[in-house]
């Protein structure tokens, strides 16, 4: 026979395995350490936007983002450092000064990727060079006594008709590189099969 508290204990129960269901499927969607989307998120979230971009007929961009001699501010100042540097990055591009439409996370290690959707690739270079610029102004670390101001370098590419997810990104990626070896603390843009800095 079914005790009138039985029902009580089986919901409790309940609520209990929904909250760590959801915790659990926030974990598995949060970078750990900046607390912002990660890696299983963005390719989601850039997946469902090229769907969106494709049926609206409407530009998206991106950009990866990786930090200037993140080993050297790891070596010289510490992890401790180095992992203050990742939270108040992450902190700059999700924070309130992004427009609302931007999508960031941390993809790995000193990497980020933030997504623009309704952007074209002139409007995607304009808001990494003003992260850039933000990042430049607002994150510095002390190295040997003296301030040093930390840079990321960037890479940027619109979504071109045909391509899925891992074109743009492998695109994006190309100009990161280009934009790392050319000086760093830049933004450069893939053209298709061509490269360029602002």
């Amino acid at each position: 026979m079914a005790h009138k508290h039985d029902g009580e204990v089986e919901c409790a129960g309940c609520r209990r395995l929904l909250a760590e269901n959801r915790l659990l499927k926030r974990q598995n969607s949060t970078d750990f350490l900046t607390g912002i989307p990660n890696r299983l998120s963005f390719d989601k979230k850039i997946k469902q936007a090229i769907h969106q971009s494709e049926v609206r007929r409407e530009p998206l961009s991106m950009t990866i983002l990786d930090i200037d001699f993140f080993k050297r501010i790891n070596d010289k100042c510490g992890h401790d450092e180095g992992d203050r540097v990742l939270r108040e990055l992450a902190h700059l591009i999700n924070g309130r000064n992004r427009p609302s439409k931007v999508f960031a996370a941390r993809v790995g290690g000193e990497e980020f990727m933030i997504l623009f959707p309704n952007t074209t690739l002139n409007e995607a270079k304009l808001l990494a060079d003003s992260f850039r610029i933000l990042i430049y102004q607002k994150i510095s670390v002390l190295i040997q006594d003296k301030e040093v101001e930390v840079t990321a370098s960037f890479g940027v590419a619109e979504l071109h008709d045909g391509e899925d997810f891992q074109d743009l990104i492998r695109r994006a990626d190309k100009a990161l590189y280009f934009a790392k070896n050319n000086g760093r603390n830049r933004v450069s843009c893939s053209h298709g099969h061509k490269l360029s800095l602002p």
